[in-house]
């Protein structure tokens, strides 16, 4: 199984973000399925085009962040690659697991009477998003 979503600086992301909190992002967006699926989640990769601005110190921040959490989720690093870019921070972090035959739970395959769960609260993202910008309880009659 393979799950890879990139993420890019201004639009999954603030560019103001402390780098470990942005490797964290970037491997959890990529560990969802396999463990939504049933799998676990044997190791991942991590691919970065990085604009001249960001340094060494942003990016010894970044590796630490990821290896805490390939540490804390069990899913070793094992490549990559950076480059530079003229845009904005882009990150790929695929993730390679595997399911034993037969287990795969594939979000079509619900049924009645299958018990299908929501972990937080609908809206939070959003809530987030408009808090962080500077909105507050009357952030709609802006």
């Amino acid at each position: 199984m393979l799950k890879t979503d990139a993420i890019i600086g201004g639009v999954h992301f603030f560019d103001d973000d402390a780098a470990h909190t942005v490797a964290s992002k970037a491997l959890r967006v990529n560990l969802s399925r396999p463990g939504r699926q049933g799998g676990a989640s044997a190791r991942i990769s991590a691919s970065l085009a990085l604009p001249k601005k960001i340094g060494d110190e942003w990016l010894a921040n970044f590796a630490q962040g990821l290896r805490s959490d390939a540490v804390l989720f069990a899913c070793p690093l094992f490549g990559g690659d950076t480059d530079r870019t003229p845009g904005p921070i882009t990150i790929r972090s695929p993730c390679f697991g595997s399911v034993p035959e037969g287990t795969m739970v594939r979000r079509a395959g619900a049924k009645p009477g299958d018990r299908v769960f929501v972990s937080g609260t609908i809206g939070d993202a959003a809530l987030g998003v408009i808090l962080r910008k500077g909105g507050g309880p009357d952030w709609k009659t802006r």
